[in-house]
Parts: C-alpha cells; structure tokens; sequence
C-alpha cells in the first residue's frame, strides 16, 4: 500500500502542463481521482478502467476485480485471460481464486474447479467457496428417476475429477468430495420435495443423498420460526424429529412438500469439523456437510438416515439440545456420538444445558459420549464457536 501511494505522489508530482493537456487522441485523466473511483460493476466498463489505473499495481488489483466480475457474468475464458496476463504469482492466484468462485456462484462448476486448481496457497478456500455457493440445477429433482440421478451424478464426477487432475496438495480427492457432498444437498435442499427414492441409491452417492433429504424433511416438516431479525433467537425443541424423517424415508408416511427456497435462503446452521480423541483414533468414514463441517457415516443405510436426520435438526437455527439428548442413549454408537456432539453445540430451551452435560459426565457409560460433554463444559460450546480440528486421516 506505501509503494502504491508513493507511485501516486511521483506520478502526479512529475505530470506537467502539457501532459494534463487534451488532445485529439487522449482524454485528460486526473490520476489520483482515476485511482479513487468505486469499480466499475458492468464488465467492459471495468475493463476499461483497469486500462486508465495510473500505475502497474493498481491495473493489477483491477484485473483481479475484473476476472471476479466476468466469473460473476459466467465469462470463464475471458477471466482465465486476465489472470494470465498478471505476472505476480500471488496476485494471479488471487485472480484464479476470485473468478473461481463466482464461476461457481453462476453455477459453473467445472470453469471454476479450473481456477481452484491454479489458485495456489488458496486453492482450498477457492474450492470451499464454489462447492457451497453452486446453485441447485433444476433440471433434476427428488422426482427425477434414481437411475437418472445416478447418471447424472457419474458424468458430473468425471467433470469434477478431469478439472481436478493434478492440482496437487490434496485438492483432487477434496475437491471431489466437497462436490459429491453438494451434489446430494442440491438434489433436495429447496426443492419443496422429499420423496425418498433417490437417497436409497448406494454407496457414497447414498450418503450425500440422505444428508440432503434429511434437511429438507426437517426444514418442512418444523414449525416457522416466528423470531425477528431484530428479536433474541429462541431456541427450542424442533417440531421436526428423527422419528418423522424416519417414517418417510421408509415409506410409512407421504413425502411432505412446500415451497421452494430461493438460492439466498438455501443456508443453515454449520459448525466447524470437530471431534474427540476417540473418534480421530476410532472413525474414518466421515462426510462433508453444508458450510464446511463433517458427519459421521452410518454402518447401515437406516443408521445413516437417523444420523443424518440428527444433523438436519441442527442445520435449523433455533432447534435445542433436547431435539439431541435423547438419542445419546441409542443402541448404536455412531448415533450417540453424533448426539452428543450436537447436544454440547446446542443452547438447551430452559438455559440448563452445563447441569445436563455434568450428569452426563458423571453417569454415562460411553467414554466418549463424556468426552463430548466434557468439551462442551470446558469450552462452552454452546455459546461460543468450538475448537477448530482437522480433519482425520485415514
């Protein structure tokens, strides 16, 4: 920033008479203003203006807006030229990353993975941000036949997988993840629709599936929030429950519908990836949720369901603890972990969540149940953002 404003002051000082003087082949450009304008947002205006920027690093900070704004505009070609043109490694890596992930706002996933790969340092963050800010393609749906779902989902992979290839530190298996993951939330989240029959296909398709349709049973199945954006949140137990998201997908009740969501409002609650000692030692079958956390995968695909049932009722804002502290009894272990860690992420409605965690802590039999619990107690995880891990390995 002192090297840019110090080239201004030269710039300016050393400008003379006859250089401010219009001709019939320039236009009289005060720089220091030129320097001080808002970007332009259409375009071929920004572009423009990076060419009248007074000095290198300012057109090089322009270009990066401009590669940003035609990704917005889904001008993938346009913006890999821009940043192609920037000699600075780390400023034409910024320039990858923000078209990047505008591209894949304008729901082209395959131009921005492309830019992902060639981001550098910023690689990851550039496929973070495209993968959760895709937009739903609407031309398929839960009503859209399982076999065509699959297909669907094979060829977009392979695109996935040959925009990917070689990016290196470890961006190809991430990023086929992270995609796989938006794939099944996109099928379902927003769509007003919840038959099942798509998220009984198996496999890793199965699992992202399940995630998706578990959220928008939850999201139509729980009471409106009635809170204001100016109004204390209120959380309470959702009137969503496993119990109900369970039954449809096993078929003993209708699929309930409702309105679709716009893009905007496709967005729920999310916590960073966290777990215990015992599970980073124990688990490696994890995956991908909505806004960069993990959930555990069920051994069964009905334990996967009520897991991802679980997770769903977290994703609405205002769900409490109690919607959790029942399953943290459940017969099968990778239930009640999830329980538990949802439990001590979440405000109880009657205030008392740190008393029910110390029972817990006292008197359940599983170690890490009470692991969880003592975390939440020691952290306060319920009312402040939770420790930050990585990811295990397998």
């Amino acid at each position: 920033m002192i090297r840019v404003v110090l080239t201004l002051l030269i710039f300016t000082g050393c400008s003379t008479e006859t250089d401010n003087q219009s001709t019939d082949e320039t236009v009289n450009i005060d720089p220091l203003l030129e320097a001080q304008k808002p970007w332009e947002q259409e375009p071929e205006a920004l572009l423009a203006q990076c060419e009248r920027q007074p000095t290198e690093d300012l057109k090089t900070t322009c270009w990066v807006q401009a590669a940003a704004v035609l990704g917005r505009s889904g001008q993938a070609e346009r913006a890999t030229e821009i940043c192609q043109q920037i000699t600075s490694p780390t400023w034409k890596h910024e320039c990858h990353f923000r078209a990047g992930e505008e591209l894949g706002r304008a729901g082209q996933a395959i131009p921005a993975l492309q830019h992902c790969a060639a981001a550098g340092h910023f690689g990851r963050y550039c496929l973070t941000h495209t993968a959760w800010n895709l937009p739903r393609d609407k031309s398929i749906s839960p009503e859209t036949d399982p076999a065509q779902v699959l297909q669907i989902h094979r060829d977009f992979m392979n695109e996935i997988d040959a925009a990917l290839d070689g990016a290196g530190d470890g961006l190809e298996g991430e990023g086929h993840d992270l995609l796989m993951a938006r794939f099944g939330y996109n099928l379902y989240v927003g769509s007003g629709q919840t038959n099942p029959q798509p998220s009984k296909l198996p496999g890793e398709l199965g699992v992202v599936l399940r995630t998706g349709f578990a959220i928008e049973c939850a999201r139509l199945l729980d009471a409106p929030d009635t809170t204001t954006p100016d109004s204390p949140p209120k959380h309470r137990k959702s009137s969503a429950t496993v119990e109900d998201i369970l039954k449809i997908w096993n078929e003993d009740s209708p699929p309930v519908q409702g309105d679709e969501l716009p893009e905007s409002q496709r967005m729920g609650r999310y916590t960073t990836p966290l777990f215990t000692q015992i599970e980073e030692q124990e688990v490696s079958d994890w995956t991908p949720l909505f806004g960069g956390g993990v959930r555990l995968v069920g051994e069964t695909p009905e334990e996967d369901l009520i897991i991802a049932a679980l997770e769903a009722l977290f994703w609405l804002p205002h769900t409490s603890s109690e919607s959790f502290s029942p399953w943290i009894h459940d017969h099968r272990q990778r239930v009640r972990w999830t329980a538990a860690r949802l439990m001590r992420l979440t405000p109880a409605e009657d205030g008392s969540l740190k008393e029910k965690l110390s029972q817990i802590v006292e008197s359940h039999a599983d170690p890490n149940v009470r692991a969880h619990a003592q975390d939440g107690i020691t952290y306060q995880t319920w009312i402040r953002k939770p420790r930050q891990k990585q990811k295990p390995t397998d």
